[in-house]
Formats: C-alpha cells, structure tokens, sequence
C-alpha cells in the first residue's frame, strides 16, 4: 500500500516510528538484550510497515544500526563535559568546621564540595548530609568536623565512563554528584546538571542524524 492511499492515522506513522525508536534509546541493546531489541523492529515493520513509503523502513532501521551504541560512534563521557565544564573542582579539609563548609557551599553556589586530605579524597559533603547532621544534632552541628559529616564511602568515575554509566550509577546511589579521578587525583566532578544537559545534547543529535539519514534516501 503507497502511503497516500493509507487511512489518514496511519499517515503520521514514519514520524511516529521514529520518535519510539529514539524513546528506547538504544538502552535494550546497551544492556544485551539484542534480541529484544530485534523482536522490536519485527513489531514495527508488520505493524506501521503498509504506511511507510517504499525503503523508508528499510532506511530507519539502517539508521539504528549506523547510529546505535554498537557501531562506533562516539558516544559522550566524562572527558568531553569535562572540557566543556573545566576541571575546577571546590575541595575542604575534613578537619574544617561544617559551618565553613556551609558558607563554601554558599559561596560557590554549588550544592556538594569534595573532601581531601594529602591530596586524596577522603569524601564528599552534599546539602543533603548537613540536613541531616543538623536535623540529628541541631544548631550545634555546624561546629562538628567536616569528617564526622561527610559521605565517605564515595562513589567515582574515570575521563572514560559513558553518560550512561553515571546516569545509572546517580540513580542507584540517589546522589547528585561524581568526582571524577585519574591515577588516584581529583581531576574534576559532575552533576547531575552536567548530565542532563549533555544527553539532551547527544539525544538531539541522534535525532537530528536519524532524520538527515532517512531524508536522504
């Protein structure tokens, strides 16, 4: 069936088909799951595959292979926000008061600040630890030390790690900051704000390189 000839809700199809390959967002093929990923395209061909016009299908799914995790395309980590951002990070000692800490916070207007010692991190101290230190202890918190309060048991990335990975690493951890370490040196941290604003980079970038690739057939 050409796709003029399709009933009039089928004739948004190609943009619609589209649009659900880029919600999937690759994720099934990025964890193995190839073949549920595959079983995917098999629904979409049987089921939008009479309003597509002659190979547009056949391109779409060209495209996903192309531009998919898998194929070699460059996928963004830490490296590239990290040049985007710069690799200042704002560091304490564990010996400093949490109150000092606090006008830190305030003055950088950041909402976590890395904790070193010697030139390692010992921690990271986030609004969300002096919460509840003072819910715990009050007023008088703001006197405790830094290493009394902070998240020790912190949770690093590499230049190398993919946004993905620190996505599902800040899901599952229900932290909103990353410091970023090479061969045991603070080179910088992310935020969830950092990612976020690059994968709706990347997102529209694949959107953008799907469409050019289905228009030029």
């Amino acid at each position: 069936m050409r796709q003029e000839n399709c009933p009039v809700y089928l004739k948004c199809a190609p943009a619609l088909a589209c649009l659900c390959f880029l919600a999937h967002d690759f994720t099934q093929r990025m964890q193995g799951e190839d073949k549920i990923f595959r079983n995917d395209l098999s629904f979409f061909e049987l089921a939008l595959g009479p309003a597509l016009s002659s190979g547009a299908l056949t391109r779409l799914i060209h495209a996903l292979v192309r531009y998919g995790p898998r194929s070699g395309r460059r996928c963004m980590n830490v490296e590239l926000i990290l040049k985007s951002k710069g690799s200042d990070v704002s560091t304490i000692s564990p010996s400093e008061t949490l109150s000092k800490a606090v006008k830190l916070l305030c003055d950088k207007k950041i909402g976590a600040v890395v904790v070193v010692d010697g030139g390692r991190v010992r921690g990271i101290l986030s609004e969300r630890d002096i919460i509840k230190s003072i819910n715990i202890a009050g007023a008088e918190a703001l006197d405790l030390p830094v290493a009394q309060v902070m998240t020790a048991n912190v949770i690093t990335c590499t230049r190398s790690d993919t946004l993905d990975q620190l996505m599902d690493a800040m899901t599952g951890g229900r932290f909103r900051h990353i410091p970023v370490i090479e061969d045991d040196q603070l080179i910088g941290i992310v935020s969830i704000g950092d990612v976020v604003k690059h994968r709706i980079a990347e997102t529209e970038m694949e959107a953008e390189q799907l469409r050019l690739y289905i228009a030029s057939g």
